[in-house]
């Protein structure tokens, strides 16, 4: 059964407990008064360009947020506004129109691994620990990425990890009682990740054999499972969704909290699984 706190190994644990407390000490504290966000455009090889909205920050963190099948909503905005005045820079890169794709799960495979490599390139030019954060099918764009920019910079450790919402890495929606079969970015991803699992979701019970999966082929693996709560619970009332549980209102309240507690947690640099 899995468990409705961080899931990480006894040993794993007890390794990254003291990192913590200072991890947290220099993540943590007041808000800091946040710069104006801004619009910038990132070229790319082929002559486009992936328009970034920008929140800075003056922390030693950035987040590239990257965009799942519903897009990059208003929601958001607002949590990334609320993670700059913590010190956090945040970026919203929308790789989806940078190729004037629609709207829809399936523009996110077409979506070039170089087109994200080059906005992580960009961000690593601030000499700031760079994390990938995205949901559900936005997953495979997002590691494909990374794959891609660290087979170009394999000595540049500036991508410090993957925080990923209840990820769909599988080939096809896989049939009830049977073995999902996974893409081939789940063997070649080898990074940091941190995966937020809510348990009412159709992945959660497919959650130890996804993390095994990637820490097979090289990655460490922290997983939080939220009780209560469906995908999406964060931005539903976005789209006008009225039957939402007051659990799932409450924790989208915390839902800053929570992407804060992801990156201190990637922070402590865990030893890599074997």
């Amino acid at each position: 059964m899995l468990s409705t706190s961080i899931m990480t190994r006894a040993p794993l644990r007890r390794r990254i407990g003291g990192l913590l407390v200072c991890a947290a000490a220099a993540l943590a504290g007041t808000s800091q008064a946040a710069d104006a966000p801004r619009q910038r455009s990132v070229p790319l090889g082929d002559g486009g360009e992936v328009t970034v909205r920008v929140f800075p920050a003056r922390g030693r963190e950035l987040i590239v947020w990257l965009p799942s099948e519903a897009g990059l909503t208003s929601t958001d905005e607002q949590i990334a506004a609320q993670l700059a005045r913590t010190g956090i820079e945040m970026w919203l890169a929308d790789v989806i129109n940078a190729r004037l794709l629609p709207q829809v799960r399936s523009s996110l495979e077409q979506i070039p691994a170089a087109d994200v490599a080059a906005v992580i390139a960009a961000a690593a030019v601030r000499g700031k620990r760079v994390y990938l954060l995205s949901a559900a099918r936005g997953a495979v764009p997002a590691l494909r990425g990374a794959r891609a920019w660290q087979l170009g910079h394999p000595r540049d450790s500036a991508l410090a990890g993957a925080i990923l919402l209840w990820p769909n890495l599988y080939v096809a929606t896989p049939e009830p009682g049977a073995d999902a079969e996974y893409l081939p970015v789940v063997r070649e991803t080898r990074l940091p990740i941190y995966i937020l699992q809510p348990q009412l979701s159709p992945w959660y019970w497919r959650l130890e054999r996804l993390t095994a999966e990637l820490e097979q082929a090289g990655s460490t693996v922290q997983t939080k499972v939220l009780p209560g709560v469906r995908d999406r619970f964060y931005f539903r009332s976005e789209f006008a969704v009225t039957d939402s549980p007051a659990r799932e209102d409450e924790l989208a309240r915390e839902f800053p909290g929570l992407l804060r507690e992801a990156v201190i947690q990637l922070n402590s640099k865990p030893e890599k699984v074997r």
